[in-house]
C-alpha cells in the first residue's frame, strides 16, 4: 500500500518459558521474563509459545488458531505459515501503517498510485506480475475492514493474495494472506479463523499536539500529490488543534496559494506574520500573494522584510526583479536580476530578466545579447525565441526575426542556433 519502510526492530519475540509455572516460583519466572525483554518494550510484541501478535500502541493483537506457525520474515512485523507434510499452504505477513491512520485518507492517497506499485511497496520487489482481482469494504464491528483480492508471482511461483486493511484508533493493520495458486481451495477457511483471533482495543484521543502533527502530516502528503483540497482540510483541521502554529498557517497559505485561491491565501499568510514577525516564509508567502494579486508596492515591501530575516536571497531576488518590470521600474529590475548573477543562481532567469528590461528600454542589441546567454543555458527554452523576434524585427533585422518567429511558434523544442 502507501510507501513505509518497516522497522523490523522494532517487535520484541517473547520466548515461551522453559518449565510450566508449577515448576518455577514465581519470583524467578518474572526474572526469566524481564531478562528475556518482555516488559522492557512497549512496541509490537510477538509471543511463539502463545502465537499471538500484540501492539498496544495502536489498541491490536491477534492470536493465532491452532496449525500455524509463527515464522520470520525480514520487512514485517509478524509472520506466520500454515503447513501440511511440509509443504506450505498460506503464509500471513502483517504490517501496519500509522503514517496515515484514517482508512479514508490512506485510501484517497493510495488510489494515486497504480495498484501494482503500492503492492511492491509490502513485496520489496520480490513479487512480480502483480494484477488486481477485486476489491470490497464491509463491517466489523463498528468499523469498515477493506479486503483486496489479487496475484502475482514470488520465485517462479504464481501466487494469490488475500489483503485486509483493519483500522484501529491511530494505524491500519495490513494482513497479506499469500496462497500458492496450486492449492488456493476455498481460501476462507484458512483466513476466517484468523481473523475471529483480531482484537482491536479503543484508545484514549491523542493529545491536541499529536493530532495536529498526524494532520499536518497527512496533509503534506496530499499536498505534493496535488490533491490541495484535501490537504486544505486536513490543514484547517491541524489549526483546530493548534491554532498558533506559525508553520501550519504557512502550509495553508502555501496550498491557497498553489490553488490559486489568492485572498485566502493572503488571509492565511497575515496571520502568519501577525502571530511571528520573524519568519521569512510567512513574508515570502504574502509577497508572493500580493504580486500575483497585482498589489505590487505591497509585494515588494513583504519580500523585503523576507530579505531582512533570511541568508537565502535568491529566490527572493527573483520574485522582487520580475516584480519591478511588472511596475515597468526597469533600473530597479536590472539591478535586482545582476544580484542573482553575481551569487551565481538563477543565472537563467537573470538573463532573461535583464533581456526583458533592456528590450523595454529598447536597448535592442543589449537584449539580444541577453536572450542568447539564456538560450546558451537552455536551448529548448521558447520564450527567448519571441523576444528576439521582437528585437531583430524592431533593429530591422526582417531575416533574423523571421528565423526566431518560427521558431517562437515551433514551440518548446531544441532548435539549433546559427
Amino acid at each position: 500500500m502507501y510507501n513505509r519502510d518497516m522497522d523490523t526492530e522494532s517487535h520484541q519475540i517473547c520466548p515461551a518459558p522453559l518449565l510450566s509455572l508449577n515448576h518455577l516460583p514465581w519470583i524467578p519466572f518474572l526474572f526469566f521474563l524481564l531478562l528475556s525483554g518482555c516488559f522492557t518494550k512497549t512496541g509490537p510484541l510477538v509471543d511463539q509459545y502463545q502465537q499471538t501478535f500484540s501492539y498496544q500502541k495502536i489498541g491490536f493483537s491477534l492470536s493465532m488458531p491452532g496449525g500455524w506457525q509463527v515464522t520470520s520474515e525480514p520487512g514485517v512485523l509478524f509472520s506466520s505459515e500454515f503447513r501440511r507434510q511440509d509443504i506450505s499452504l498460506v503464509r500471513l505477513a502483517l504490517l501496519t501503517e500509522e503514517t496515515i491512520p484514517f482508512l479514508k485518507h490512506y485510501l484517497r492517497i493510495s488510489e494515486k498510485e497504480k495498484f501494482s506499485k503500492r503492492m511492491l511497496h509490502f513485496s520489496k520487489g520480490q513479487i512480480g506480475d502483480i494484477n488486481l482481482r477485486a476489491s470490497k469494504h464491509y463491517k466489523s464491528g463498528n468499523k469498515t475492514w477493506i479486503e483486496i483480492v489479487w496475484s502475482g508471482e514470488r520465485g517462479g511461483i504464481s501466487k494469490i493474495f488475500h489483503s485486509y486493511l483493519i483500522p484501529t484508533d491511530n494505524a491500519i493493520v495490513q494482513l497479506h494472506f499469500e496462497f500458492p495458486t496450486r492449492f488456493y481451495n476455498s481460501p476462507d477457511n484458512m483466513i476466517k479463523p484468523v481473523l475471529k483471533g483480531v482484537k482491536i482495543n479503543a484508545l484514549p484521543e491523542p493529545e491536541p499536539k499529536e493530532l495536529a502533527l498526524i494532520y499536518r502530516n497527512i496533509g503534506t502528503i496530499y499536498k505534493n500529490q496535488g490533491l490541495f483540497k484535501e490537504a486544505i482540510d486536513l490543514y484547517r483541521q491541524a489549526l483546530l488543534k493548534e491554532p498558533n502554529d506559525i508553520e501550519l498557517h504557512i502550509l495553508l497559505g502555501k496550498t491557497y496559494f498553489q490553488k490559486k485561491v489568492y485572498t485566502a491565501a493572503l488571509r492565511t499568510f497575515l496571520k502568519a506574520t501577525e502571530l511571528s514577525s520573524q519568519n521569512a516564509e510567512a513574508y515570502k508567502g504574502l509577497g508572493e500573494t500580493y504580486l500575483k494579486m497585482d498589489r505590487f508596492d505591497n509585494g515588494i515591501s513583504a519580500i523585503k522584510r523576507a530579505l531582512s530575516l533570511t541568508d537565502q536571497e535568491a529566490p527572493l531576488y527573483l520574485l522582487m526583479g520580475f516584480a519591478y518590470l511588472k511596475q515597468k521600474k526597469t533600473e530597479e529590475a536590472i539591478q535586482t536580476f545582476q544580484r542573482l548573477l553575481e551569487e551565481r543562481q538563477f543565472e537563467t532567469e537573470g538573463h532573461l530578466g535583464i533581456g526583458k528590461a533592456y528590450l523595454s528600454m529598447r536597448l535592442y542589441e543589449q537584449a539580444i545579447f541577453e536572450f542568447e546567454r539564456v538560450l546558451e543555458r537552455q536551448p529548448a527554452h521558447k520564450e527567448p525565441h519571441c523576444l528576439l523576434e521582437k528585437a531583430f524585427f524592431a533593429l530591422g533585422e526582417s531575416k533574423k526575426a523571421e528565423e526566431e518567429k518560427a521558431v517562437c511558434n515551433q514551440g518548446d523544442a531544441e532548435i539549433p542556433r546559427k
